[in-house]
C-alpha cells in the first residue's frame, strides 16, 4: 500500500515538472517551500498543502 502511494506521488511530481517544464538540474537550483495546513474535521484530518516556486 505504501510502495503504490510512493509510485502514485513519484508519478504526480513527474507530470509537474513535465507541465512547468523543469528538469532534476533545475530543481537544484529552484528552492521549494511547501506550506501544510492541517484541519481537523470529525475524526479525519485533512492535509492542504500550496507549493511556491522562489
Amino acid at each position: 500500500m505504501i510502495d503504490m502511494l510512493q509510485e502514485i506521488h513519484s508519478a504526480i511530481i513527474e507530470i509537474i515538472l513535465d507541465h512547468l517544464r523543469l528538469t532534476e538540474d533545475d530543481l537544484k537550483v529552484i528552492d521549494f517551500k511547501r506550506y501544510c495546513k492541517y484541519r481537523e474535521k470529525k475524526s479525519s484530518k485533512q492535509k492542504k498543502c500550496k507549493i511556491e516556486l522562489l
